[in-house]
């Protein structure tokens, strides 16, 4: 009994040691925010943004807008020490990106300690409310839209569009009075990028929401689900989360293979749709996080949405959102170049009304609004490009959430409801202002 304990012990030991040794860690990873004064240091910054060498939260477009790049113990010196040959303005905005993921860790634990010491008190809303608590990995989110469905079947349907290149079955909450195909629709697409964890948890409040304030006979929501058909993805990039989860928390990019260079994991799904796939801020080298992907919709996450829409909304998508972080930005068309479209002031008029809901709720988060390209950095094969220009969708937007830079993509699990209650008022807001200007 004593052999067959340690035999079975040291087994133990080297599966421990074999899950751990897939584990990313980010120790003394620090990032900076640097800031090109000139057209040669743009030039310089985008150069390493294409090598894939280095990791920018946030990439560099124009002259005298900020980027964030993180650094690695391995090449913090020398990249430092290029910005400092070049004079490329830069500041240290986080010492040691692990510590923070920690924190995080921590913070996810400790709640789930005390939902478990809790669970049998709880009433049912308060239950619910848990949810948002912490954030969930791929499952929970699959889960939360089956069940929405199962307890509210007369305005909630469970879809599934497609699956993930490792076969996770993407979903869509189908929220809406009668749903058919003479009513309008509303698209919101969470977790495109897979280390954005606070979009999925946004969408997620946004959809229960809905069916509480419809419960509570609100007449707003109510008139909404009439005439809105409004369908709510937790996570396009199924894969990418999960991995997040389990293996790197800053994972971003899809989970299959390049077929070009096959040790290059996924691509950049923002860059992958097929309006303008392959222009200005979308990489060709596979290793990089902008990779825009062998092809146009070469990732099934991509050409799932992409057909399910065409196939099913094209006609009658009244609007089309896709939920990033970080920035608290605005965004619409266009992404992959800096002219504007003919609805310019339409999209300008409703994102300046879902923004000021939004400030009623919370008058501290500062949102910018504008094009994707005048405003943040330009990026050719967007969802939400693909949206206007493919899907004749004129009310197309990216929404940056919280923050500005201080958590980055680690926006700590407290600021979960905040975010998500702001972002409640903008959408319903949104919303209103597209069926009033019909």
């Amino acid at each position: 009994m004593f052999k067959l304990t340690l035999a079975t012990f040291a087994i133990l030991l080297v599966v421990v040691a074999s899950v751990s040794a897939t584990i990313q860690h980010y120790y003394d990873h620090s990032v900076y925010r640097v800031r090109p004064s000139n057209v040669m240091q743009l030039s310089m910054l985008q150069k390493l943004v294409e090598d894939g060498d280095v990791d920018f939260w946030r990439e560099p477009d124009q002259i005298n807008r900020f980027a964030d790049v993180m650094l690695r113990p391995d090449n913090k010196d020398k990249i430092l020490k290029f910005f400092d040959d070049n004079l490329i303005a830069y500041n240290l905005i986080i010492s040691d990106v692990e510590k923070i993921i920690e924190r995080e860790r921590n913070e996810q634990l400790a709640v789930d300690e005390q939902l478990k010491t809790r669970a049998d008190a709880r009433p049912h809303n308060e239950a619910v409310a848990g949810f948002w608590k912490k954030y969930q990995n791929f499952n929970s989110h699959a889960n939360f839209v089956a069940k929405l469905a199962e307890q509210n079947p007369e305005i909630v349907q469970k879809v599934q569009f497609g699956s993930s290149h490792e076969k996770r079955p993407l979903v869509a909450a189908l929220i809406g009075e009668k749903p058919n195909s003479s009513k309008k629709a509303i698209w919101i697409e969470g977790g495109i990028h897979a280390r954005e964890w606070i979009s999925p948890a946004t969408v997620t409040y946004f959809a229960q929401q809905l069916v509480n304030l419809y419960n509570e006979k609100d007449p707003t929501v109510q008139d909404l689900l009439k005439y809105y058909d409004f369908y709510i993805v937790p996570v396009l990039n199924a894969d990418g989360y999960e991995y997040s989860h389990t293996n790197d928390r800053l994972w971003r990019k899809t989970r299959r293979p390049s077929t070009s260079k096959p040790t290059c994991i996924g691509a950049d799904p923002n860059r992958n749709f097929g309006y303008q796939w392959g222009g200005t801020g979308a990489s060709t080298n596979p290793c990089s996080e902008t990779y825009r992907g062998d092809s146009a919709f070469s990732e099934p996450e991509t050409r799932a949405e992409s057909d399910y829409i065409l196939k099913n909304l094209k006609g009658r998508l009244a609007s089309f959102i896709a939920v990033h972080s970080y920035g608290q930005y605005w965004l619409y068309p266009w992404g992959w170049t800096s002219a504007v479209t003919k609805d310019d002031a339409k999209l300008n008029k409703v994102a300046k009304a879902a923004v000021a809901a939004l400030n009623k709720v919370s008058m501290s988060t500062k949102f910018t609004i504008g094009t994707s390209t005048n405003v943040l950095y330009a990026a050719a094969g967007g969802s939400d490009d693909w949206a206007y220009g493919s899907a004749n969708c004129t009310y197309s937007y990216t929404v940056e959430l919280r923050d500005t830079g201080y958590y980055g993509f680690q926006l700590p699990a407290s600021l979960i409801l905040p975010t998500a209650t702001e972002t409640t008022a903008a959408f319903l807001e949104l919303a209103s202002s597209i069926k009033s200007a019909k």
